[in-house]
């Protein structure tokens, strides 16, 4: 998959499932986290959700957009935070934003992380909007002087950043 960034997909080959376990007995219980068990944890839920999602499609997880998978990476995510009494909120961009709009899913979850609770913005279908030909600057499409359709995300944040290899890790 070509992509506006030169970001790779998490991938953790050799996940630590003790580690995995400790920090959902911590996240069942409302124990508090450290940053770096935090980022551990997210990168698993994220990798092992498009684990799922590409091996549903038959897909090699570094080469899969992901695309029209976020209602089912939003609902994978959700059931499993359910077990672990985990706090989250699902997120649908044409309810919250505008109707208007191209519809995603993705949820906002909150953790306990250094004694403070925390907000984390969860999306492992995000890729999505990255690649290089729904980017480009001819995906506008205007009627009557009303733009009407746009290039994907991608394109807005390559636009607005000097350096583009550090504006978001995928």
């Amino acid at each position: 998959m070509n992509q506006v960034f030169d970001v790779k997909n998490n991938l953790m080959d050799n996940v630590d499932l003790d580690i995995i376990k400790d920090i959902e007995g911590k996240c069942f219980n409302f124990e508090s986290l450290s940053q770096s068990e935090i980022d551990y944890y997210l990168n698993y839920i994220v990798y092992q959700t498009r684990v799922l999602l590409s091996s549903k499609k038959g897909k090699d997880i570094n080469d899969y957009k992901f695309n029209f998978m976020c209602d089912t990476a939003q609902s994978i995510i959700a059931r499993y935070f359910e077990k672990l009494n985990i706090s989250y909120k699902p997120v649908e961009t044409r309810r919250s934003i505008t109707s208007d709009i191209l519809g995603h899913s993705f949820l906002i979850a909150d953790f306990n992380v250094d004694g403070e609770l925390k907000n984390y913005i969860i999306d492992p279908t995000y890729n999505q909007f990255y690649d290089v030909d729904r980017c480009s600057e001819n995906n506008f499409k205007v009627i009557n002087g009303v733009v009407v359709k746009t290039p994907d995300l991608g394109y807005f944040a390559l636009k607005g950043s000097e350096n583009n290899q550090n504006v978001i890790k995928i």
